[in-house]
């Protein structure tokens, strides 16, 4: 009742059109008709909210980005409807790969856009203070609050078999070195797992679960004297549990982009085991680490991996706080969305 599904279109004419303009000319016509492959997204959110949702009333309209479409159909029903409009953005509106001409012309677009919204969340301070480069001084002068993902345990049925595979693996490997999750041409894991081939040590083994084929195939060859053991994808209860029986868990930072943060670090910290990063994060999720006794940095240094590797193997204690734990929960971050929309009703 209280939800409408609208499905966008792969198929319409402003597609149609795009497609036979020269690349510069495409990205101009992007921006100025905001997001095509989302157009009938748009129409048809209005029409459903416009016939479905005409008796109701509404207090406040929350837009939550990417895609860019959900924007241009808040400012519309904002028009329509005539309440308050918090943005939220999960990643950055502005793209950080566009040439100079395309990014100024997006600026233009979406600050426009943006000048009826009352106040914007972002998912991490480095989203934030890109989007502060970008936006117009009206924009940016409007409340603002940062909202993490945060970590949100899910139920405890996990997969048994797998489960009691990794048990198997690591009664034979005490030392079992875990990895979950999709890797990225620009997030290598080659620095972790070269630094504990090197050890030679006969108690370690990489456990990597859900990775693409690709990169099976590629480890494999790349690390012949390494002890890798690969698990398809999963679901997040299992993989949960998996962390949970992890030694060490290793996580990759991304290179060239505005912010290290990702989802999977909050699962990683609710772990309670002892997380090594291949190099120095962003220096938002850095500051957002201090908190917690159990991150070690590789800084991208094998002779640092090594001596981080027996440190975090030792390495007993390594709960951090219940204050910082509870900044990773989800319900926290729900709690402080929800004193943030109170604000910003009352602001005049």
């Amino acid at each position: 009742k209280n939800v409408i599904r609208v499905s966008y279109s792969n198929s319409n004419r402003l597609i149609s059109n795009a497609k036979i303009l020269p690349p510069g000319l495409k990205g101009f016509y992007y921006q100025r008709k905001v997001d095509p492959f989302h157009y009938d997204f748009v129409t048809k959110g209005i029409l459903a909210v416009e016939k479905e949702w005409k008796n109701e009333k509404f207090d406040l309209i929350v837009s939550s980005s990417q895609p860019l479409a959900t924007v241009l159909l808040a400012k519309k029903l904002k028009k329509i409807i005539g309440c308050k409009w918090i943005a939220d953005f999960r990643d950055s509106p502005f793209s950080y790969h566009l040439g100079r001409i395309n990014k100024n012309i997006q600026r233009k677009s979406l600050n426009n856009q943006l000048s009826s919204a009352d106040g914007f969340t972002y998912v991490c301070e480095g989203i934030k203070a890109y989007c502060d480069s970008r936006l117009s001084e009206l924009n940016k002068s409007k409340l603002s609050e940062i909202i993490y993902n945060g970590f949100i345990k899910p139920d405890d049925i996990w997969d048994h078999e797998i489960v009691d595979k990794v048990k198997l693996i690591k009664i034979k490997y005490p030392n079992l070195f875990v990895y979950t999750g999709s890797l990225y041409t620009n997030a290598r894991i080659d620095l972790l797992i070269r630094g504990i081939e090197k050890r030679q040590v006969k108690d370690d083994a990489i456990l990597l679960v859900g990775i693409q084929k690709e990169f099976e195939i590629e480890l494999l060859d790349k690390f012949p004297n390494a002890v890798l053991f690969f698990i398809e994808k999963v679901s997040l209860s299992t993989a949960i549990k998996i962390q949970e029986m992890a030694t060490v868990l290793l996580m990759t930072i991304w290179t060239n982009y505005i912010t290290s943060f990702n989802g999977k670090i909050f699962e990683y910290l609710n772990s309670g085991r002892p997380i090594i990063l291949d190099k120095i994060p962003s220096d938002d999720l850095k500051n957002y680490l201090s908190e917690f006794p159990n991150i070690y940095y590789a800084e991208g240094d094998m002779g640092k991996l090594q001596s981080t590797i027996i440190e975090a193997i030792t390495q007993t204690n390594v709960m951090p706080s219940k204050n910082a734990i509870l900044k990773t929960l989800r319900h926290t971050q729900y709690q402080k969305f929800e004193q943030f929309s109170l604000k910003v009703l009352k602001e005049i």
